[in-house]
């Protein structure tokens, strides 16, 4: 397998030092949300206002949620989200359709030093661009492999 940087995607600093996690900023329909990255989840989670402010496709698929120390019957949602900066054209863009659950989990403002948090970006997004974290530049970073 040989990879290819294609995506860069800036990470929080400020929250990342005081509080040891990794937030994200992405823009749909021209709004900025800010998302957590979380290596340990499974899925992409979204809360149940950030629902209310995207157009969003709905499946009648639904899934068991399994987070935040509860587990929730939850439909599944489809977001376009726009994301970082292009290093290659080998993505279309930098617009991700990904699969969501929906949580009615509130997350803590004053937790997060004042950013609102629309849901959590989880494996199945993680493992879709090959993310690697750089912890030094404060960045996700996308590859493709160049043998696909």
């Amino acid at each position: 397998m040989s990879l290819k940087k294609v995506i860069e995607i800036e990470i929080d600093r400020e929250v990342l030092i005081e509080r040891n996690i990794l937030i994200v900023k992405a823009w749909h329909n021209e709004k900025e949300y800010n998302f957590i990255l979380d290596t340990g989840a499974n899925t992409c989670v979204i809360s149940g206002d950030a629902v209310v402010e995207m157009e969003t496709v709905r499946n009648e698929k639904t899934d068991t949620l399994i987070a935040l120390n509860s587990r929730e019957k939850s439909k599944e949602h489809w977001i376009t989200l726009s994301m970082g900066k292009m290093i290659q054209r080998r993505f279309k863009s930098n617009r991700f359709k990904i699969r969501f659950l929906l949580s009615q989990h509130d997350f803590n403002r004053e937790y997060f030093m004042g950013r609102e948090i629309a849901g959590i970006l989880g494996a199945n997004f993680l493992m879709e661009i090959r993310a690697v974290i750089n912890f030094r530049n404060f960045k996700l970073i996308g590859y493709y492999d160049i043998n696909d």
